[in-house]
This record gives C-alpha cells, structure tokens and sequence, in this order.
C-alpha cells in the first residue's frame, strides 16, 4: 500500500477516524465579516457563510475535496452551465427546517441569526475546530426575542485525499416544546454539482437501505447518504469522486432521505410521507440533538457501508 492510500484509508476507517497524521498541519482558515474560509494546503475546502443578507441562515458553500473537486453547486448558481433552482434555499451544505415550531427557515422567511462563535476557529492535531451560537429568530418581523437557540460545533479533518467534518447540532427551547411538522424541506440539506447530479452529470445516487437514485431512496429511512461519479480522467472505473453523509439524533428520530436525480439530498428528521403524522413534539427544555459526518473522498474505491458503520463521535469528542 502506498503512503497516499494508507493515510486515506486512515482517515476513513471506522476503527482509525481519531487518528492523527504525524507531518505539521495543513489547514488554514481566514476569518473575514461575514465568512470563514477554510483551506487544506492551499485548496479551498469550505466556506462557512455566517451572515448573509439574502440567505437568512449560516451554511456552507464551496465544498471541494482535497485534489479540488467541486462538490456542491457554486452559490448563486452559474448562469448557463448549473440549475439555477432553488438558489437562495440551496445554497450548499446547511441545516435549516421549513416547519418548525410554525416557523419556515427554509425559505427564509424566518432567521437563523448567528449570535457569536462560542468557540472561535482553532488549528490542533491536524484538525480545525469552532463552534457558534445560532438564534432562531420569529417571523414575521423579526424583532421579537429568539424562541429558539442553537448549539453547532464543527469539526474538519483530513488526510491526503480526504475530508472529513464532524457536525453536533442542539436545538433548545425554554419556553415552549420543540415541535418539528412533516415537511420535505426539513434537516440536513446537500445541493451537488452538476457533474455529480444523476439528471444532468455522471451522479449516482445511493442510501444504506440499498436503494439507487431518487426512485429507490426518496422517502426512504436510511442513516447515511451517498453521491459518487467515476472519479475525472481516471482510466480505472472503480475510482469514484463524492460525498457521503452520516446522520443520527440522540432524541431517537429516524431520518429518512428527501433525495431528487437533480442534485438533492436531505436527510430528514421528521416523520416519513408514509407515516401519516403530521409532526413530532419534544417537551419544554428537552433539546433536539442531530449528528452528522459528511466525508469527501476522491479518486478511490468507496466502502460506503463500511464507511457508514462507523460510529459518530459523541458531543464531547468534539
């Protein structure tokens, strides 16, 4: 095995994803107004938007591998070579719910605001570590005092060739129960690039139940998520490029898949088309606890079920 392939296979490997690469730390960031960017020798991997006056959520954008592969559309779409649906809702890798407690943070009607980094960005054992305080604030003004509040830590790690991040999410209400409608638009929400889209690129599109693009996973109970396309100018077909998201809530709530061939995943929280519920409750100071691992992998073989086995780090491993 050459070096390259072992460190990978480091990264990725459910027994090894605490382990650390001995050679000095790669990352980098530069925190600007309104962003922070993130970077791995050099290659932009993310940007985390905070403060948007269009979006009214914080999310990612930009998601790249590590050899720079775009995996997410750009944001706002480009005109002419992308979809350009759906563009201030979909606007890369971001958390938000069209229906939670009466309120649409989806569509941004209503704001998650940040508050403030309760950690700010911080480079240790070949990792970048922050955390923040989000606010979810009522509509229709905006004005009244926040009824929501949210914890997110984040965790980026990496080896040659791969990128990993941790994501705990606490959603805490003090004065009223939490309450999540039945809703598509709810969770963990992923836009693909074109290349990795099944309608208009080479995308695949895959969930741990088996299932094969949006006919065989939308609507599905799954705990992970994959989209992988045969890897550029690779001559071996097995190598794929792609993403793969992990997702678990300590509350007990079964995700299910709300996936399109046009270049959609989220990993939905709330109850399944097929259940015929219209929302789930959590008592007044019962918070709403979600985690997520989203790997970016490319020019390799993917174990995804292996991968997808893998047990996801408890909040204080953060």
């Amino acid at each position: 095995m050459n070096r390259r392939a072992f460190h990978l296979l480091a990264a990725l490997s459910p027994l090894k994803l605490q382990t650390t690469i001995a050679e000095p730390s790669l990352w980098s960031f530069e925190l600007q107004t309104n962003r922070l960017l993130l970077k791995y020798n050099q290659q932009l991997i993310a940007n985390y938007v905070f403060n948007d006056n269009t979006i009214h959520r914080p999310y990612f954008m930009d998601l790249h591998t590590a050899g720079g592969t775009r995996i997410t559309r750009h944001n706002p779409p480009e005109p002419g070579t992308e979809a350009s649906d759906h563009a201030t809702m979909h606007p890369g890798l971001w958390l938000a719910f069209g229906r939670l407690n009466g309120e649409d943070y989806w569509r941004n009607k209503a704001k998650i605001e940040h508050v403030k980094f309760l950690q700010s960005p911080v480079i240790k054992s070949n990792q970048i570590h922050f955390s923040v305080l989000n606010a979810y604030k009522s509509s229709p003004d905006n004005m009244r005092k926040p009824d929501l509040f949210e914890v997110a830590e984040f965790r980026w790690s990496c080896s040659t060739g791969g990128i990993m991040l941790d994501w705990n999410s606490t959603i805490t209400s003090k004065t009223a129960p939490l309450k999540l409608g039945h809703q598509e638009e709810m969770g963990l929400g992923l836009r693909l690039s074109t290349p990795l889209c099944v309608k208009t690129g080479q995308g695949v599109l895959q969930n741990s139940s088996g299932g094969i693009n949006e006919s065989g996973t939308w609507g599905k109970q799954a705990h992970w998520w994959a989209a992988t396309m045969i890897s550029p100018g690779a001559t071996n077909k097995t190598l794929r490029t792609g993403i793969q998201i992990l997702a678990r809530s300590s509350n007990n709530l079964q995700f299910w898949g709300h996936t399109r061939d046009y270049g959609l995943i989220v990993a939905n929280p709330t109850p399944r088309p097929d259940e015929n519920k219209d929302a789930i409750e959590l008592p007044i100071g019962k918070p709403l606890k979600m985690q997520f691992r989203i790997l970016l992998f490319e020019n390799m073989k993917p174990d995804l079920e292996k991968w997808g086995d893998s047990k996801l780090p408890i909040l204080a491993d953060l």
